[in-house]
């Protein structure tokens, strides 16, 4: 029997919350052993181009969040027809977005020695950054897929996925650091995994909807063409402020600092990002039930779980400010050492620009469900 709103809203947040805490203490324990055999500078590395393939993910201009959106009235009403038509129409999209972020990441390779202060090869450096951009371009040929299952709100099974490869990872990884500290075998096998990731909730979606697979092709009706191209356009703005604002901080460090000073602030970043991302667990873990409630239901009914979703997202940031506050310094300077600290001042001031960033969650999750 299929389960109601709040059944898959329980089930999805529950879960999402208990490997999210596994995924933290697994991310500790392999950045502990990142620092070790491969130092700060590799870190810095990673933290920059993190950023720099954030900047690429504009190219994706929050089309997969408008098809999505354009996903939650097809399935509440079991719209077999429709959905297989926005998923073709989703595929064919993320296809061109993949080819063009790699395009345009391999147009910033003559560039790279511009933003990096480092004692590091050039040449190791533009290797490593080619492995970061084929890591991005092969989940854009994926992707789509796992997004039925997330719109379906059955987000618990991709959670599920994800976790259980992440775990085989970071085991390999590990071990491959002690045996043999490259930089450049370890992205090799995150590709590797990426690609296995993505294979197997592709196929579970494609067990789990059989009809994606009949060789029949419907055009989507011009209504759902506009509104998509609407949603789109209104995403854009948020795209570009979000991606400008959080994803250049690495790349301005980088440039005007040194690679070891975006290390020891990605230290800093992991941490305050560990609880912003519980806090998202809990909050956008219910996106898709939101969106099913969107797409059945009024506006007004719309706006009072908006006020409900707002008051325990304020709830949420005022304990974990309290507590980012008091042991932020203190736990880095025992994780990793005094040479690792940032001042009082810098780690205040990066507790209130998580503050911000986490009261804007109710915002993003209504957005992203309402399209």
């Amino acid at each position: 029997m299929k389960k109601n709103r709040l059944q898959y809203s329980l089930l999805n947040s529950s879960i999402s919350t208990i490997i999210y805490v596994f995924r933290l203490i697994l991310q500790f324990v392999v950045r502990t052993y990142f620092i070790k055999f491969l130092g700060a500078e590799y870190l810095g590395l990673n933290g920059l181009f993190t950023n720099i393939l954030s900047i690429l993910s504009l190219a994706e201009l929050g089309i997969g969040t408008s098809i999505v959106y354009s996903m939650y009235k097809p399935l509440a009403d079991e719209n077999r027809q429709k959905i297989r038509s926005l998923m073709q129409l989703y595929k064919k999209a993320y296809n061109y977005i993949g080819l063009l972020v790699g395009l345009i990441g391999i147009c910033i390779i003559p560039f790279l020695k511009y933003m990096i202060k480092s004692d590091l090869s050039i040449n190791e450096i533009y290797i490593i950054y080619i492995l970061f951009l084929l890591n991005s371009v092969v989940s854009y040929f994926f992707t789509y897929k796992r997004s039925l299952i997330i719109a379906d709100q059955r987000s618990y099974i991709v959670s599920l996925n994800d976790f259980i490869f992440l775990l085989i990872t970071n085991i390999i990884q590990i071990a491959v650091l002690y045996l043999y500290p490259n930089f450049i075998v370890y992205l090799s096998i995150q590709i590797f995994f990426t690609f296995l990731t993505n294979l197997n909730i592709s196929r579970k979606t494609d067990k789990d909807y059989p009809y994606l697979k009949e060789d029949i092709h419907e055009k989507l009706e011009p209504e759902t063409i506009s509104e998509i191209k609407k949603n789109v356009i209104g995403n854009v703005s948020s795209k570009i402020g979000g991606v400008v604002v959080m994803g250049t901080d690495n790349i301005l460090i980088s440039t005007f600092v040194s690679l070891t000073a975006v290390g020891i602030y990605s230290n800093y970043l992991l941490l305050v990002n560990s609880v912003q991302n519980l806090c998202k667990q809990v909050t956008n873990s219910i996106t898709a039930s939101i969106g099913n409630f969107a797409a059945t239901t009024s506006k007004d009914k719309g706006f009072e779980l908006f006020k409900r979703h707002l008051f325990v997202n304020h709830t949420l940031i005022f304990f974990s400010s309290v507590v980012l506050l008091n042991v932020l310094n203190p736990f880095i300077k025992l994780w990793l050492g005094p040479d690792f600290l940032l001042s009082d001042l810098n780690s205040t001031l990066i507790v209130f620009n998580f503050i911000i960033q986490v009261y804007r969650n109710t915002g993003f999750v209504f957005i992203e469900s309402y399209g």
